[in-house]
């Protein structure tokens, strides 16, 4: 295995930040990702009602257990995002040509495609429809 040089020890160390960060996140995913506790979303938290990325966290710990189908049925957008997030890295690297912008638009379009993920799975029954201070419903 061929040694890695490392030009920019700047970006070799945001490089690791970034890494550590995904591994921590997924460590958090693995142990809070069950229906029991405490629940820790503001959102949930203050309407009582479920957010556009309600069920994320849970989604993502099912992911990680292998089981896919019931991943997506508990939200559609965390296998996109699993799909996404190794690729955002991969493009990233020195020398490619993904730019700072471009992963910005795709995360307006995730959070785009929650928003109209959100209304659907009321309409089809996977989170109740939000009620309480801030809902007239």
């Amino acid at each position: 295995m061929m040694p890695i040089a490392v030009t920019n020890p700047t970006a070799a160390l945001q490089l690791v930040k970034s890494w550590a960060a995904v591994a921590a996140g997924i460590a958090v995913i693995a142990v809070l990702s069950d229906d029991e506790g405490t629940v820790l979303c503001p959102f949930r938290r203050t309407t009582a009602g479920y957010c556009p990325l309600c069920g994320c966290t849970r989604a993502a710990g099912l992911l990680l257990k292998g089981d896919v189908a019931a991943s997506w049925q508990r939200h559609p957008l965390v296998l996109l995002l699993a799909i996404q997030i190794p690729l955002v890295f991969w493009l990233r690297r020195p020398r490619r040509s993904f730019q700072k912008f471009q992963v910005q638009g795709l995360l307006l379009a995730n959070l785009g495609l929650a928003m109209v993920i959100w209304p659907l799975r009321m309409l089809t029954g996977d989170i109740p429809v939000p009620s309480g201070l801030f809902w007239p419903l």
